[in-house]
């Protein structure tokens, strides 16, 4: 579990997905292809959490893409923890997120992933975009 993930369990979405992406671009600048596939998973947890459920939806589909095209290493052993908290309970935007995610190339999630999502949180006493 890293520092993204703790966010994400604190409630602390905002922080989750900036500690989320810059472990991600750290991840493809050194072409892990396994922990980007962990830190893309982390993203979808905490876009889940933050009720963006097609965002989740994308990037788990496109995990489900990588998985199909090639070898993760230890990911499997830990995949259906992510996939309970992330796919559970279904909604159809995070299906419809899914179907997208599974068209995409692993640089094309990391791409999207990058990007910052958007919240709908005010900036509170602890920096923007923190939740009270």
């Amino acid at each position: 579990m890293n520092a993204a993930e703790f966010c994400v369990l604190l409630d602390r979405l905002p922080q989750a997905q900036t500690y989320g992406r810059q472990a991600l671009k750290l991840s493809r600048a050194i072409g892990d292809r396994i922990a980007m596939t962990y830190e893309l998973a982390v993203l979808a947890l905490a876009a889940r959490a933050d009720g963006d459920d097609q965002r989740a939806g994308r990037l788990w589909g496109a995990i489900e893409a990588e998985e199909a095209r090639a070898f993760l290493g230890h990911w499997p052993a830990e995949r259906e923890d992510y996939a309970t908290r992330i796919l559970l309970p279904h909604s159809a935007q995070l299906e419809q997120g899914r179907e997208q995610g599974r068209r995409l190339t692993l640089d094309q999630a990391v791409a999207h992933a990058l990007k910052a999502s958007p919240t709908n949180h005010d900036s509170g006493p602890d920096g923007p975009h923190t939740r009270a």
